[in-house]
């Protein structure tokens, strides 16, 4: 993004975003699952996109429900897991 008024206005709200929220970190145990979740979507047929197989892997290692509102990305991963999603705006 070039330098500007727009760039400084991103940064900003970045900042705050990152500021109101914990973050959890994609350790060694979240990799491991998500390894895990890749085999067995692959498997099945159906491989699951390497980043949201990365967010499901963090939510499974820290005991979460993934809230989003793209429920439909994770179903494959959902089929073959534990992972637990809701969608708080549908």
């Amino acid at each position: 993004m070039p330098e500007g008024r727009k760039k400084d206005a991103v940064w900003e709200n970045m900042q705050d975003i990152k500021d109101s929220y914990a973050m959890l970190p994609y350790d060694d145990f979240a990799a491991k699952i998500c390894g895990e979740l890749q085999a067995r979507c692959e498997k099945a047929g159906k491989p699951a996109p390497f980043y949201d197989s990365q967010i499901a892997a963090t939510a499974i290692a820290n005991g979460m429900v993934l809230i989003t509102h793209n429920i439909g990305d994770f179903a494959t991963i959902c089929e073959n897991s534990m992972l637990k999603v809701e969608d708080w705006w549908g």
